[in-house]
């Protein structure tokens, strides 16, 4: 809710006060770079989109959110920008 109203942490919610509470979905930016025939796992070039969390991230295609940290090199206080570019390593029957 704060990311689609554009609230910060200390921002007020008044009566009558009107909110997005959800928003069409819309595909992901995702680039196929790799496919390893032998693991069947396909390296993928996911684009952040506004309001995406690595947890998020992490359920929609079936990895730990420790290995997205990993794979691009991001320490756990990392915050996700709009547009940025991470690295995932997924199996190809998790693909969400």
């Amino acid at each position: 809710l704060r990311v689609w109203n554009r609230l910060g942490w200390s921002n007020v919610i008044r009566p009558g006060q009107k909110l997005v509470v959800s928003k069409k979905a819309s595909r992901p930016k995702v680039t196929v770079a790799r496919t390893t025939e032998s693991t069947s796992t396909t390296k993928l070039v996911y684009q952040v989109q506004s309001g995406d969390t690595l947890w998020g991230i992490g359920r929609q295609f079936a990895v730990d959110m420790e290995q997205i940290l990993e794979w691009n090199n991001l320490d756990r206080g990392h915050v996700l920008r709009p547009g940025e570019r991470l690295t995932l390593m997924v199996r190809e029957q998790s693909r969400g």
